[in-house]
């Protein structure tokens, strides 16, 4: 190490240190973590987009019965006798009373039914995966192990950590920035608009990412429940349905108990420490004599994820119930209840959803940061590298074609006939064929001209959404709107204002021009 560079270093201090590594952390991940935080943000209102998804279905909105479960449970067992496991989840707010039949000891095949407004229960297989594919997607990405794809988005979600701690570190006047725009600078108002993207949300940006890392902790520390003592099978008795129970040798045809009888059973019993509605009724094995049913509580404002439960064999006799539960447990249990906002109202979802979009905004604004910081470093007529080119292009992809593909999955529900067989896989398959077509785009096309054509095509889309569903279905604006029909009318009203809002970034990509920087001339140039 010469003299030079020792002083170099002696002269850096610890921010100096941690800004390229704030810069490194948040870019190497940077397109996967724009995925996860925006279907992430898409995901507060998952049960929303499910119903939008299916317009055939007048879906029976709010908190279910106990006689209507009891009804469902009944349904479920008669007509599908030799099934493996069922599950009947209570309605409430925001979605309907829906009955999932496993017939196999597969997971990934399930039967789904739900309650209509006119009390039958109505076949959605296969129609569409719905917000159900984003939320998987923000966390089990897609056509890869769901194993792989987790220890990934575990990576990517601890980078996207160091990524905010070194963000706070290295800003000087990091209150002051939040406060200060300068627009027309070039690297300068990309710098402005980074900060305030994450000076302000910056609890919720930090809070959001830590659960989300806790969510899994088991599966990247697995030392850590050995260590708490809740690994492997000390694990399943907080579980109310047994995924390990196997069926016995003499197991014969057996009759089902009455399930309204253990429902009544179960709150009667609660009701000496709250007066708790069901959430779930779970059945393994179903007319057999290893016949089990979880009545599982729905407790109302609890952080934890994990719910008080009975569980009574064909008999009707309890033989297992919610057993004290660690510390360990519980802490882990309620951060992942507060990650997904599950005590969250309608109004307190709008506003994680604004944080959330403020989040998207964060990390668009860095990756773009980046481009524009080495492409004013560029002299004139110098030839940018494979680096600089390959991330400006990863940078349009994502940025503006993973929304142009989240609306055309949104076309292809509304015009792909409904008798179509495997229709929902051939809306996941429309939006990855959409994507794909904007990374070949945004390689091809001149990148101010990719950048405005995604943006447009986007915002053409979104506009002409409203009336793609008023056409093809009786769920439009109109028919909604005298029907009262409010999901529906708040969605088109909402593709347009988005619509809009992707047309005037569009239009300022298009006519933004950079910053021209004047060099100061010499005594002899002038002359």
């Amino acid at each position: 190490m010469n003299t030079k560079t020792k002083q170099a270093v002696k002269k850096a201090n610890f921010r100096q240190i941690l800004a390229p590594v704030h810069t490194w952390t948040g870019l190497i991940l940077g397109w996967l973590l724009f995925l996860i935080f925006f279907m992430g943000t898409l995901s507060y209102f998952k049960d929303e987009i499910n119903i939008w998804s299916m317009p055939h279905i007048y879906q029976q909105i709010g908190k279910s019965q106990d006689w209507q479960l009891a009804t469902a449970a009944e349904y479920a067992v008669r007509n599908y006798p030799d099934a493996k496991q069922m599950f009947i989840d209570s309605g409430d707010d925001r979605s309907p009373l829906t009955i999932r039949v496993q017939p196999s000891n597969d997971r990934n095949n399930v039967l789904q039914l739900v309650a209509s407004q006119d009390g039958r229960f109505v076949s959605a297989d296969n129609y569409s995966q719905g917000g159900e594919f984003f939320y998987r997607l923000h966390f089990d990405l897609h056509y890869m192990p769901v194993r792989y794809a987790r220890y990934l988005v575990g990576f990517a979600s601890m980078m996207m950590l160091i990524a905010i701690i070194t963000g706070v570190v290295i800003h000087k006047k990091f209150f002051a920035d939040f406060f200060t725009f300068r627009a027309k600078k070039g690297q300068r108002s990309w710098l402005d608009a980074h900060n305030a993207l994450s000076v302000l949300p910056l609890p919720f940006h930090f809070f959001i990412t830590f659960t989300g890392i806790i969510t899994l902790v088991g599966m990247y520390l697995p030392f850590s429940e050995k260590v708490a003592g809740v690994s492997g099978d000390v694990r399943a008795p907080f579980l109310a349905f047994d995924w390990w129970a196997k069926p016995s040798e003499g197991v014969k045809p057996s009759p089902p108990p009455d399930i309204y009888q253990l429902i009544d059973k179960s709150k009667k019993s609660w009701k000496i420490q709250s007066d708790y509605a069901i959430a779930r009724i779970s059945i393994n094995y179903p007319n057999t004599s290893d016949m089990t049913v979880a009545i599982e509580a729905d407790v109302d404002k609890q952080f934890s994820v994990i719910r008080p439960f009975y569980v009574y064999n064909q008999q009707s006799a309890l033989i297992r119930q919610t057993p004290p539960i660690p510390s360990g447990v519980l802490a882990q249990t309620a951060l992942v209840g507060l990650h997904e906002g599950k005590v969250a109202d309608y109004w307190l979802r709008v506003i994680l959803f604004i944080l959330g979009a403020l989040g998207v905004g964060m990390i668009a604004t860095g990756l773009v940061l980046w481009t524009i910081k080495r492409k004013e470093k560029l002299k004139a007529h110098q030839q940018a590298g494979f680096g600089f080119v390959l991330v400006d292009g990863l940078n349009i992809a994502t940025i503006m074609g993973l929304p142009l593909a989240t609306v055309a999955f949104l076309w292809a529900n509304r015009i792909l006939p409904s008798q179509y067989l495997g229709r929902d896989n051939a809306e996941i398959l429309i939006f990855f064929i959409t994507w794909a077509t904007a990374l070949v785009l945004a390689f091809i096309l001149p990148k101010k001209l990719a950048w405005a054509f995604l943006g447009y095509a986007t915002a053409l889309a979104l506009l002409l959404l409203p009336v793609v569903s008023m056409v093809m279905t009786d769920r439009g604006f109109v028919d909604s709107w005298i029907n009262k029909d409010w999901l529906f009318v708040i969605a088109d009203i909402l593709f347009v204002l988005f619509a809009l809002l992707f047309c005037y970034i569009a239009h300022k990509i298009w006519q933004y021009q950079p910053p021209t920087r004047f060099k100061k001339q010499s005594a002899m140039e002038q002359l």
